[in-house]
């Protein structure tokens, strides 16, 4: 305050120190009780200067509109001295003003709760949400979280993982020095060098592109590519690209090929992966034969994991599958196609078979899924999966019961999990199935969209603990049952049989487990069609608040 003037001046609380505040915000570690008690009460003294301040500025006005006024009556030549006199004390206070102002709020953030969270789980949080990063994309994950702030940016550019899991898209270019192809490559670097020598999971999608120099980059640190999805017209030209003629793969483990209207027809370019050594899982949108299997060389004995098509010749198919023999997990689709089944081979490493028809069945049988069955032996098989995948308009595909059954007296498996959709079997039929299975944990079933209904209230009734409904053993079918999953897709479904099974199956305690013969059901799920009324399964809701997960999806609930 200047001198002669009739204000009190007072001492600000607040002490403010910026260096310190700023190196608190890029700090990665949180703030202890200690730091918490001093910035709750900085910030109460900050709100005390906040009033002081503006308690002063009202003064300081006032005393020089006051001045004024005499002033101007008795020394009219003063009044402008009088007004640099005061309003410098003024601006003084007001700049004052807004330091504190900007101080406080940054202040305030080091109370916000993300700053309480554990760097490790955060990081965690961060590389959960950068899986397949989209390189192309104007705003990608990784970097918009590294760009957040200090803290973050230090924490993800040392998390490797971040970085090493992306895909990208490789357009057609006119000139390597396009602006988009320099900020591409530029991206690609980036990623690759933050990466540092962790593995990589890749997907590349070359559109028509040819010797892309992101491509060339990414081709560089072949030894480092450990999962592999190539996708893109006519498999991304591998003849065109020279940089993928001479890969070093000694890390890849999985390899994908994402199969494109332009790619019917084709053949993926096994022959570039014939020498990987750790190639444990192989997905290809085509059917395996003699040349295929040439080409792959030794890498069937050591795959684990296998998805291919089956069109036709089913024995050369297996054939191929006699050579994995670490296969653990196999996925085969394919339309429904006059094949001719073969002595049983049998595959004692298999444990998970998934068999999909994409095509609606010429007749009424589906030949695809019977001759496999039947041309197949899994003693150690847990998973079973069968399903039309067609349109929803066309009509199912129609399973003799007798394939089945004789697939489960042939194998003597323990199967634990079996998914039916589609499949055109009575409901009887699927009774008597479950018979042979019954080591079954997860039961998951849909109704075909022709025919007869495959979830009936006597198929409900036969999973009774306690009742029997066209199963006459004295032992309740599947007695290990924890989860069931039904689709039903008649808008006419009996609700009361399946609240009575539900309820006959919730066995929380271990005397019900031992009377019955049966374990607790933890999980149920029904999809139904049409609108359903939400009183209706209220019954169930008290399974759910009990501890059981009950789901009810429908096309519309009538409240």
């Amino acid at each position: 305050m200047v001198s002669g003037s009739p204000l009190t001046r007072f001492e600000p609380l607040a002490k403010i120190d910026t260096s310190r505040l700023k190196w608190q915000l890029r700090s990665c570690f949180g703030i202890g009780d200690v730091q918490l008690a001093e910035v709750k009460e900085a910030l109460q003294s900050s709100k005390q200067d906040f009033a002081s301040y503006d308690s002063e500025s009202r003064q300081c006005r006032a005393v020089y509109e006051k001045e004024k006024s005499r002033m101007q009556a008795e020394y009219s030549d003063k009044t402008a001295i009088l007004r640099t006199k005061y309003e410098g004390d003024i601006h003084r206070i007001q700049l004052r003003l807004l330091g504190l102002k900007s101080y406080t709020e940054n202040l305030s953030t080091l109370l916000a709760p993300i700053r309480r969270v554990p760097m490790d789980v955060l990081l965690h949080i961060f590389v959960l949400g950068c899986t397949q990063d989209d390189v192309n994309a104007k705003n990608s994950t990784a970097l918009t979280i590294s760009a957040v702030c200090t803290c973050w940016r230090q924490l993800t550019k040392s998390q490797s993982t971040i970085w090493a899991n992306f895909q990208i898209r490789l357009e057609e270019y006119e000139e390597p020095s396009a602006p988009e192809v320099a900020q591409l490559v530029f991206r690609v670097n980036l990623y690759l060098a933050r990466s540092r020598s962790y593995p990589l999971t890749l997907r590349i999608l070359p559109e028509k592109s040819r010797d892309h120099p992101a491509l060339k980059l990414i081709a560089q640190e072949s030894q480092r590519w450990k999962h592999l999805s190539f996708g893109g017209d006519d498999f991304g030209g591998f003849d065109g690209n020279s940089c993928l003629r001479s890969l070093q793969l000694p890390m890849l483990e999985a390899v994908c090929f994402e199969e494109s209207e332009y790619c019917t027809g084709l053949s993926p370019p096994l022959e570039t992966f014939g020498n990987a050594p750790n190639i444990r899982k192989l997905s290809l949108h085509s059917s395996l034969d003699q040349n295929v299997a040439a080409i792959f060389c030794k890498n069937w004995e050591k795959l684990t994991s296998l998805e291919c098509d089956l069109v036709a010749n089913l024995e050369g198919f297996l054939s191929v599958l006699d050579r994995c023999t670490q296969l653990r997990h196999l996925t085969v689709e394919g339309e429904n196609v006059d094949l001719i089944p073969i002595p049983p081979l049998r595959i004692s490493s298999l444990h998970s078979l998934k068999l999909v028809n994409s095509q609606p069945p010429s007749n009424e049988h589906d030949s695809m899924l019977e001759c496999l069955l039947a041309s197949l032996v899994l003693p150690n098989l847990i998973s079973l999966v069968l399903l039309h995948a067609g349109d929803i308009g066309q009509c199912s595909a129609v399973m003799p019961y007798s394939i089945l059954r004789d697939f489960f007296r042939r194998s003597h498996c323990s199967l634990l999990t079996l998914t039916i959709r589609q499949i055109s079997i009575t409901d009887a039929e699927l009774v008597a199935l479950l018979v042979h299975v019954p080591c079954l944990q997860e039961l998951s079933c849909e109704d075909p969209v022709d025919g007869p209904a495959l979830i009936t209230a006597d198929f409900i009734r036969s999973l009774h603990s306690c009742q029997r409904n066209g199963h006459h053993s004295i032992e309740p079918l599947v007695p290990k049952l924890r989860s069931l999953r039904l689709k039903v897709h008649k808008e006419e479904f009996d609700t009361y049989p399946l609240f009575s099974m539900v309820t006959s199956r919730w066995l929380p305690d271990d005397t019900g487990k031992v009377q019955l013969g049966t374990v607790c059901l933890k999980l149920v799920e029904v999809h139904l069609r049409g609108v359903v009324d939400k009183n209706t399964y209220e019954l169930l809701g008290h399974f759910d608040r009990a501890g059981m997960q009950v789901v009810v999806k429908t096309d519309e609930l009538l409240v």
